[in-house]
C-alpha cells in the first residue's frame, strides 16, 4: 500500500509539474572546421524532477543541410552522425534516433553531450548552413518537442601567392659592359590565386 501511495505521489508531482519535463538543446563552445569533416559541440537536456520513464529521440526536419546564400549549396543529412563519446548515431531522411532509453523511476533529468559531426564534406562554398533537428522527450504521461537549429559558417577563403623562378639573365662577353641596355630575364613571375568563393 506504500508503495502505490508512493507511486501515485510521484505521478501526480509529474502532472501537474509538465512545464518542468522538456528537452533543451544548447551549443557547447565553437564549430570546429578541418578539411574533411565539421564538428559542433551540443548539450541535450532533459530537466524533469522526475519521471518513471523516458526516451530521448532526435530526427531531421530536412533532407539537406542547406546554404542560407545559395539553396543549390547543400550537404546530404545522412553525412551529420551524432557521437556521444560512445555511440555514433548516423542520421538518416525521415527517420528518428532514439538517443536514451530509460525505464523506472529516474530523478532530476538527464544531461549529455553530442558531437555534431558532418563527414566527408569536400571543399564547400563560403556561406551560412543550416538545419533543423528535432528532439523530443516522451515520459510516462508527456511528450515534449525541441527544435533545435544546427548552423555554422564556412568563411571566405582567398590566397593570393607568386611563384618567382631565380633570375636567369645571359650576360656574354659582348653585353656585359654595356652602359644604358635592357637585358630580358628569360624566366617570369606566376601570380596564384586560391578562392572556395566564385
Amino acid at each position: 500500500m506504500k508503495k502505490i501511495l508512493i507511486l501515485l505521489f510521484f505521478i501526480l508531482i509529474q502532472i501537474k509539474t509538465p512545464v518542468l519535463a522538456n528537452v533543451l538543446v544548447k551549443n557547447l563552445g565553437d564549430t570546429i572546421i578541418s578539411a574533411n569533416q565539421i564538428a559542433r559541440q551540443i548539450q541535450v537536456q532533459e530537466d524533469s524532477f522526475i519521471s518513471l520513464q523516458f526516451l530521448i529521440k532526435v530526427r531531421t526536419l530536412d533532407s539537406f543541410i542547406s546554404n542560407s546564400s545559395n539553396p543549390n549549396y547543400r550537404i546530404p543529412i545522412d553525412q551529420l552522425y551524432l557521437n556521444d563519446g560512445e555511440n555514433e548515431f548516423q542520421m538518416q531522411p525521415n527517420s528518428q534516433i532514439t538517443l536514451l532509453s530509460i525505464s523506472g523511476l529516474q530523478f532530476w533529468g538527464y544531461t549529455k553531450n553530442y558531437n555534431c559531426i558532418i563527414k566527408n564534406i569536400g571543399v564547400l562554398p563560403p556561406g551560412n548552413y543550416s538545419t533543423r533537428l528535432q528532439f523530443q522527450t516522451q515520459t510516462a504521461l508527456f511528450t515534449y518537442n525541441t527544435v533545435y537549429n544546427l548552423s555554422f559558417t564556412i568563411p571566405t577563403k582567398q590566397e593570393v601567392s607568386s611563384i618567382t623562378n631565380p633570375v636567369n639573365i645571359k650576360l656574354t662577353p659582348d653585353n656585359i659592359f654595356e652602359t644604358n641596355t635592357n637585358i630580358s630575364n628569360v624566366t617570369s613571375a606566376q601570380i596564384l590565386i586560391k578562392s572556395n568563393d566564385k
